[in-house]
């Protein structure tokens, strides 16, 4: 008898224990943190905007369609956050129902750095109506106020607060005639009410350049508005413009 039948030669595979890798400890630990970190911005952003729909909820304008419309794309997608809360800002300060103070949360807080710029007043007046939120002697009620109302005493000219260059000019219901420039390291100035537009679009200007006229108009409680942004954010522009004393 062959007695070589226990050693049958089958092609089994060999089995190394030494020589699978063992990751490190931490990489899983890394892979898990940046995922709840994500987790974490979405659930934050959710949260935002569902505060933004309950506070809109009541108001039916094709307007708060839109930004309905927009948060629901958000929820579902991968998106740009800064651009997507640009867009919502932009049309919420459309709505003259929606409360002013909810659309100071999309732009951040705290004074933004502006280096190598410094400003001049837009025109020679009083402010009357403060940045942020201000309470109505007669209705006693509270809103939220984006940039400044200014009263000039009498007719003036409004210039550009720096040097820059003239992006847009328009008419609206909420700023009546209106003229925007922007100016270097991501700052822009908004100027709104205005009687007349000097300033072409596309026009380079120099700080202090005449750009507009404020009128005064027998019978009207007129004011000139402005706004003064800074890396896409409104800020307060007393922070960084000397204006005439502040009337109480």
């Amino acid at each position: 008898m062959n007695k070589s039948y226990g050693r049958m030669g089958f092609d089994r595979p060999k089995i190394n224990i030494y020589t699978r890798k063992i990751s490190s400890p931490f990489y899983g630990m890394r892979k898990g943190n940046d995922f709840y970190k994500k987790i974490l911005r979405q659930i934050v952003l959710c949260m935002i905007l569902v505060l933004v729909v309950i506070l809109i909820k009541n108001i039916n304008t094709p307007i708060t369609n839109r930004i309905t419309e927009m948060m629901k794309t958000t929820l579902n997608q991968e998106m740009d956050v800064k651009k997507s809360m640009k867009k919502i800002v932009r049309y919420a300060q459309e709505i003259p129902a929606l409360p002013n103070k909810m659309i100071s949360v999309f732009h951040g807080f705290g004074k933004e750095e502006i280096e190598g710029l410094s400003f001049v007043a837009p025109i020679q007046g009083e402010i009357i109506s403060p940045y942020g939120e201000n309470i109505d002697p007669v209705l006693n009620t509270k809103s939220f106020q984006i940039g400044v109302n200014i009263l000039p005493a009498k007719n003036q000219p409004i210039v550009s607060i720096a040097d820059g260059e003239i992006i847009e000019i328009g008419e609206s219901e909420k700023f009546g005639k209106f003229i925007k420039i922007q100016h270097k390291a991501n700052v822009s100035s908004f100027y709104g009410n205005c009687s007349e537009i000097i300033g072409t679009k596309g026009e380079k200007v120099k700080q202090g350049q005449e750009i507009a006229r404020w009128n005064y108009e027998q019978g009207k409680d007129t004011y000139m508005h402005f706004e003064l942004w800074v890396n896409d954010h409104v800020v307060d522009p007393t922070h960084y413009i000397k204006f005439d004393k502040k009337k109480l």
